[in-house]
């Protein structure tokens, strides 16, 4: 008889049938279908072909997959263009194409500015008339060029509206099927890396507790950490986002500090202060800016050793400190002006003015996030280059002063940019208005010229980012997104208890509808989640019950039903990420609470309920 060991019966095992995660899963789905597209790149293809498919691959977010293909694939073409003395002056849509695609990757193509300046008034003007006279795709693209031109556009940003627009074309070939499917991946992976990152800094800046202690301050921490996405949206830069976050959340509570809140005395002590940058030499301050001044100090410390520790830069805190005394320095120079009732000329204004917009501070960190060569020349390009981050900077602080120029004469703030040259010139307010505006336009012409310049190409990373500036400021302050219209209303300052959410409101409005045509919806949508917050901190916490049971029990009348479902999704969202937070504060009972008590479970099972009645009703409303 055999042992049980060589019996030749197999015994029955049991197989735990373990499946690769859904992440897993989809990087490899990814992985194959860049291999694909790759592939592409060695295929013969027509010139023309060949441009769009470059151009395709920027506007759904995969140029940075394919950087080397893209550079070796333009390089070839340009190459053709001036040995073969090519020409594509036959179609002017594959000429236009072409010059754009070459001189954004950093090709010499001249064609000469006035020349480009007369062809955007004249194709503006024929897009604008032939608009009405359009429908389906090219009426999409028509709207959203002549919305914003594409150089002003932030690239991430406009993913998901290129997506929808390929995927809605009948006739789309293999090819882009691919590079769509690619894109979702890309973008849903990337995505989650930058959501990730928002919740870091969030967290960093929750501990850090200034909203709490410096009441007059701005809670914008969101908006910090949408800027500098918007200037790289690279998944690789994860570390840069965050140090800028941290960094320009810091500059707009100094901002505070210096045009709001702090005396000229304090000012000039607390300028001081920073320009010793020590810690212990601050017991003459005032309180709050004690509290400041020692975040300010251990926050610039950390990021400077970290830029250190993960990008091989010697001495980089010497230099952060340098550009926040000069920041601090332009900062009480404007004060003092104000103290004064002194109106400067508009080139004394911007003279100083480029610098407290908070881009020169910011610049200097992106150069160290931004750039892994170390060298000598690099290290002291910042002492020689100054120049290369003025007019970047100058284009950020007329485009603050255009949007908020109003609120501020309103409050009395230091003068602006409007204000300097209504005074110099003589003009009128829309007179002024006007003359800022074409001076950005101008100042955006040399900011391209600078991208192109060759002292520029080894600082390629760090020029880019200099050159998105202008499109960031464009994104925030164009139209306001909502920002003008709040600072004007001036609740948060006349209510203390309020909670100043407008980005928040207006990337809520901006996730459910992105078409641009309807950008009325989003700025209406935006005012009006704002006021549901403020009304929110009203019933929460500031009211008593008789102020607010007036007139609220016909709030929502018999033929709002059809909203009760998605309103009812959002409630348990909100309870779900709030409860813990809300109990600790002793707040009115969430759902969490409610389930608990009703059948008498534990937190965890009435979370897990909650979820899935989300899921219900998630179901029956798609």
């Amino acid at each position: 008889m055999k042992s049980e060991a060589g019996s030749d019966t197999m015994p029955e095992r049991r197989s735990a049938d373990y499946k690769p995660n859904e992440e897993e899963d989809k990087n490899r789905q990814a992985e194959k279908l860049k291999e694909e597209v790759k592939l592409m790149f060695g295929k013969s293809m027509e010139l023309l072909a060949k441009l769009e498919f470059i151009d395709i691959l920027m506007k759904l977010g995969l140029s940075i997959l394919f950087e080397k293909e893209i550079m070796e694939a333009l390089d070839t073409i340009a190459a053709s263009i001036k040995i073969n003395n090519h020409t594509l002056e036959e179609d002017l849509y594959a000429t236009a194409l072409c010059f754009r695609l070459l001189r954004l990757h950093g090709h010499e193509i001249s064609q000469g500015e006035n020349i480009l300046e007369e062809a955007k008034g004249f194709s503006n003007g024929i897009l604008r008339g032939a608009y009405s006279t359009l429908d389906g795709e090219l009426a999409a693209k028509v709207a959203h060029i002549v919305e914003l031109p594409t150089h002003w556009r932030l690239d991430w940003f406009q993913v998901k509206w290129h997506l929808k627009l390929y995927e809605r074309n009948k006739g789309i070939n293999s090819t882009t099927t691919i590079l769509c499917e690619l894109a979702k991946l890309n973008f849903n992976m990337v995505q989650a890396t930058h959501q990730n990152e928002l919740k870091e800094v969030s967290r960093w800046w929750k501990n850090l507790g200034l909203v709490g202690k410096l009441n007059f301050a701005r809670d914008r921490v969101v908006e910090s950490f949408m800027t500098g996405l918007g200037l790289v949206s690279d998944p690789k830069q994860s570390s840069y986002r965050k140090w800028f976050a941290k960094a320009i959340a810091l500059v707009i509570v100094i901002d505070d500090i210096y045009d709001v809140y702090g005396s000229l005395e304090e000012l000039q002590h607390f300028t001081d202060a920073v320009d010793r940058w020590d810690s212990n030499e601050i017991q003459h301050l005032p309180e709050y800016m004690k509290i400041f001044f020692q975040a300010l100090h251990d926050t610039i410390n950390e990021i400077a050793n970290e830029i250190q520790h993960e990008k091989g830069w010697n001495q980089v805190l010497p230099y952060l400190k340098n550009v926040w005394v000069d920041h601090t320095k332009a900062l009480l120079m404007e004060a003092k002006w104000y103290k004064e009732g002194y109106i400067p000329s508009l080139q004394e204004y911007l003279s100083i003015g480029w610098i407290t917009s908070g881009c020169l501070v910011l610049g200097v960190i992106s150069f160290f996030s931004i750039m892994n060569e170390v060298s000598d020349d690099m290290e002291h390009f910042l002492e020689t280059n100054q120049q290369i981050m003025h007019d970047p900077c100058t284009i950020v602080r007329l485009w603050n002063d255009l949007s908020t120029s109003k609120a501020e004469i309103e409050r009395g703030d230091a003068p602006s940019a409007i204000q300097c040259y209504m005074r110099e010139a003589n003009v009128s307010e829309e007179m002024a208005r006007n003359h800022i505006t074409d001076l950005i336009s101008k100042t955006l012409t040399k900011v391209n010229g600078l991208v192109l310049a060759p002292s520029a190409a080894s600082m390629k990373p760090f020029v880019n980012v200099l050159a998105n500036y202008p499109r960031v400021a464009c994104c925030f302050y164009q139209d306001g997104v909502g920002l003008a219209w709040w600072k004007n209303l001036g609740l948060v300052g006349k209510l203390k208890f309020a909670r100043d959410r407008v980005i928040e409101s207006f990337l809520t409005g901006l996730g459910l509808v992105s078409d641009p045509k309807q950008s009325s919806y989003r700025k209406w949508f935006a005012k009006a989640i704002a006021l549901v917050i403020v009304i929110d901190d009203i019933y929460d916490f500031f009211s008593i019950m008789n102020e607010v049971s007036d007139d609220t029990e016909h709030f929502l009348e018999k033929n709002q039903q059809i909203m009760h479902d998605p309103c009812t999704i959002v409630r348990l969202w909100n309870d779900i990420s709030t409860s813990k937070a809300e109990v600790e504060r002793g707040d009115a009972p969430s759902a969490i609470q409610c389930y608990m008590l009703e059948a008498n479970v534990s937190e965890k099972m009435a979370r897990n309920h909650i979820t899935d009645l989300i899921s219900r009703c998630v179901s029956m409303n798609s």
